[in-house]
């Protein structure tokens, strides 16, 4: 708690970030957790006590990406939580957890993450599994972790070498190399477990 008071004491006094999404007809963190058990953990209280401080634009910027993030990880059960709770209420996967989302470039990676920590709280995933997928998300572009399913699963047998390659880079794809014919070598994309994660639990979608 005493990381948490000193990171609000350093930041830039500013209009309140709750004020700023009314006034730009967002949905507020204070209305994302008006009922539910997820406000309950002591990691979510942290930032819903952050989102109190009056902050500058870019940590208002980061207020929303964590609205995006718990929007995303609602709907837990009391017994989840506590069992969650047993696993991982330690301060420092609080502190683990704020920095993840920081490093989040768009709104929709901080969903995706919200997701894959929703998958975890519920006990799909193991924590290793949340930082892998986590790491994954906030390394490859936005767009094209949005159609990851459609590269794992083509209607239409199709190559992307520029969507492949970041995928790749991010760990959602794994590299082959082959023999071709007339003893020509090549490359070639496989599909892995963590990707197929992604696709279950952040794309919400069936994965095989």
């Amino acid at each position: 708690m005493k990381k948490i008071k000193a990171l609000i004491k350093s930041l830039t006094k500013n209009r309140p970030v709750e004020q700023l999404l009314v006034d730009n007809s967002e949905v507020s963190l204070d209305q994302v957790l008006e009922s539910g058990i997820i406000r309950e953990l002591p990691i979510i209280k942290n930032l819903v006590a952050l989102t109190k401080a009056g902050i500058g634009l870019r940590d208002y910027l980061y207020m929303k990406r964590i609205v995006r993030f718990v929007q995303n990880a609602e709907n837990i059960t009391p017994e989840e939580r506590d069992e969650f709770l047993k696993k991982y209420g330690s301060a420092d996967f609080s502190d683990d957890l704020l920095l993840i989302i920081e490093k989040s470039d768009t709104l929709q990676k901080a969903a995706y993450i919200g997701k894959a920590f929703k998958a975890l709280l519920k006990g799909a995933i193991e924590l290793k599994q949340f930082k892998d997928l986590s790491h994954a998300i906030n390394k490859a572009n936005t767009d094209n972790l949005a159609i990851l399913d459609e590269i794992y699963y083509p209607v239409i047998s199709r190559r992307n070498p520029s969507v492949q390659d970041d995928l790749l880079q991010a760990g959602l794809l794994n590299l082959l190399h082959y023999d071709g014919l007339m003893n020509k070598q090549g490359t070639g994309y496989l599909n892995n477990d963590l990707g197929k994660l992604f696709i279950t639990h952040c794309l919400e979608k069936p994965s095989r």
